[in-house]
């Protein structure tokens, strides 16, 4: 009877130290899965914020590219408007207004342009701020979680403990009676 006791809380005990190692993997491996994610989603946040680098910076060369069109554009116009002058006065004038026309065309148009593509910019920038807010949002969410799971997790290995160093005290509770029952058997 004290034997099959004694077996039964070995067992008891033995179960316990192994739930306690399986609950202490699954909280590393839950660890590791949270840091994981965290890496990830960093990860896609530089990969966006790349993006629109780039893209920032192909706006702004092609920019340069139109007004460096612009520029040799109006020094074709002035140099025939000075050719013009030697010989043709009304030309001149002429030309003088048709190239001042086209000039504050060419810009009110190189204006607008330009503030579609800064509107563009920063509505792009709006929409990856936030994003950028909704996965860190995310992430803090997860982790948070994940802490909470880890603190059960851990409540409950502290609890198999307790009850695998209460399940040890019982076996050597149940080792000196049996001693003792042995000592006073051999005595008598």
């Amino acid at each position: 009877g004290v034997r099959e006791a004694a077996t039964h809380s070995k067992q008891r005990v033995e179960g316990f130290v192994a739930e306690t190692r399986e609950w202490k993997l699954r909280v590393e491996r839950l660890q590791r899965a949270s840091q994981e994610e965290f890496l990830h989603a960093q990860e896609l946040v530089g990969e966006e914020l790349k993006r629109l680098f780039e893209a920032a910076s192909d706006i702004r060369r092609a920019t340069e590219a139109k007004f460096a069109r612009l520029d040799v554009k109006v020094t074709e116009d002035v140099r025939k408007i000075v050719s013009a002058l030697a010989t043709h006065k009304e030309t001149l004038e002429e030309q003088e207004r048709v190239t001042s026309e086209r000039m504050g065309e060419l810009q009110k148009e190189e204006e607008k342009q330009l503030k579609r593509l800064w509107e563009a910019l920063r509505e792009h920038k709006a929409k990856a701020s936030t994003r950028f807010e909704e996965m860190r949002a995310g992430l803090h969410e997860e982790q948070h979680k994940r802490q909470e799971q880890s603190l059960q997790l851990q409540g409950q290995v502290d609890q198999l403990l307790q009850r695998s160093e209460e399940g040890k005290a019982e076996v050597e509770k149940v080792r000196a009676e049996e001693e003792e029952r042995r000592q006073t058997e051999a005595g008598r």
